[in-house]
């Protein structure tokens, strides 16, 4: 179990650095050879994925790309929140990469609407949701 998560730290640096080197092919190719069990959760290896895709189109200065490349994978995990019963720390990682997501998108965010539905399904949360709500 402890080489599961020292696995997951170091799979999140590589990740980290190959952003900051600007190396977004060898990224997706990267992501592409590990297993979903690789990451800390099983929604991560899309995401991240999904993310290089979305910042290689924004190197080559393409945004409309990169914004359907981005509302596709906040539209992915609005989709993971909601169909899966998530614990308390997967949920609050999951929820932070939406929000985070959506604050990349021009007049793009959470309604108070989506957070009180969450609320909702995830009625232990509602004082970290309502940190989000504005």
């Amino acid at each position: 179990m402890k080489c599961d998560s020292i696995k997951a730290a170091v799979v999140d640096l590589k990740i980290r650095l190959l952003i900051t080197l600007g190396k977004f092919k060898e990224g997706f190719d990267f992501i592409d050879s590990l297993q979903v069990s690789d990451f800390t959760y099983p929604y991560k290896k899309k995401l991240n994925h999904d993310n290089f895709i979305a910042l290689n189109f924004e190197s080559k200065k393409d945004t409309v790309s990169r914004n359907l490349t981005y509302r596709k994978m906040a539209s992915d995990l609005k989709t993971y929140i909601n169909n899966n019963s998530l614990k308390s720390k997967e949920f609050q990682e999951a929820f932070t990469d939406l929000s985070s997501l959506t604050g990349n998108l021009d007049n793009s965010t959470l309604s108070n609407g989506q957070i009180d539905s969450l609320k909702l399904k995830y009625p232990d949360e509602t004082k970290f949701l309502d940190f989000f709500k504005h």
